[in-house]
């Protein structure tokens, strides 16, 4: 029921309330899906890195600027470390 002095509008087709919320909404959600995706393609990353590691039986691997460590049986550390170059 349409209030009086209210527009009536087709289902689906009302305006944007609060179009600065609904606009930061919007953005946060892309990035939140963004975030999803890039997180999944991390933990499948890692998991490989962790396999290698044990195939390799390394505990830990350093050369040049990465160093990969084995924490646990099942969580690999890995840094990405600053090598000294000239000044």
């Amino acid at each position: 029921m349409v209030k009086k002095g209210e527009q009536a509008f087709i289902p689906g087709t009302e305006p944007v309330k609060n179009t600065k919320v609904h606009n930061k909404a919007i953005a946060f959600a892309r990035a939140d899906e963004e975030y999803k995706l890039a997180k999944a393609k991390r933990d499948e990353r890692h998991e490989v890195l962790k396999v290698a590691m044990v195939q390799e039986s390394l505990e830990r691997y350093q050369y040049g600027e990465i160093d990969a460590q084995m924490v646990h049986a099942d969580h690999v550390r890995c840094k990405l470390v600053e090598t000294g170059g000239t000044q």
